[in-house]
């Protein structure tokens, strides 16, 4: 109340972000949709990097139906990353408007899979980017993450059936990322 200011333009909007689902309890995310819905901030917290296995030992399913179930998910809400994600939540995310920001950099750094942004944008997901934090980045440089993000889509296209354009990037990481803000 004292220090979000929701008009539009704002630079001082709150966000509410618990830590990934396989570090807080349960009742931390609960907590955390019922706190951002009665103040009417948004939610963000890191998705589909590596957590899944925990969360289907731990609670018999994958991070995204778990949020889905507990309501961490619609047109206030995205993750980062997403690199566990299937394709057939991409229309899951598509549906309720839910953002996912490509952090490129922590992929390439970890090894991890790289997003199909491509097949994301047919399923209307709001696809945006980012740096990530300073411990998986060398500069937190947006411009240095669009080149290489799109780099990476460009290393997959022969077998993805196409890349985005430079042009489609540029969007992902402007227009997009303000929707998603």
């Amino acid at each position: 109340s004292k220090y979000h200011d929701d008009s539009p333009l704002s630079m001082q909007q709150i966000v509410v972000a618990p830590c990934q689902p396989i570090n807080s309890y349960k009742e931390t995310f609960v907590e955390s949709v019922n706190f951002a819905r009665s103040k009417n901030v948004f939610l963000h917290t890191h998705l589909g990097e590596g957590e899944n296995n925990i969360m289907m030992d731990r609670w018999g399913k994958r991070t995204l139906d778990w949020c889905e179930d507990i309501g961490f998910i619609g047109k206030d809400v995205w993750f980062a990353h997403g690199w566990e994600l299937l394709p057939e939540v991409y229309k899951v995310l598509g549906k309720y408007g839910t953002g996912v920001s490509h952090c490129p950099a922590p992929a390439v750094l970890g090894g991890f899979p790289i997003l199909d942004m491509k097949a994301m944008q047919k399923e209307n997901v709001l696809i945006s980017l980012g740096c990530d934090g300073s411990a998986t980045n060398d500069s937190s440089n947006l411009l240095d993450s669009l080149r290489m993000a799109y780099l990476m889509q460009a290393n997959h296209s022969k077998e993805r059936g196409g890349s985005l354009s430079p042009y489609e990037l540029l969007k992902i990481a402007t227009v997009n990322g303000a929707k998603t803000l």
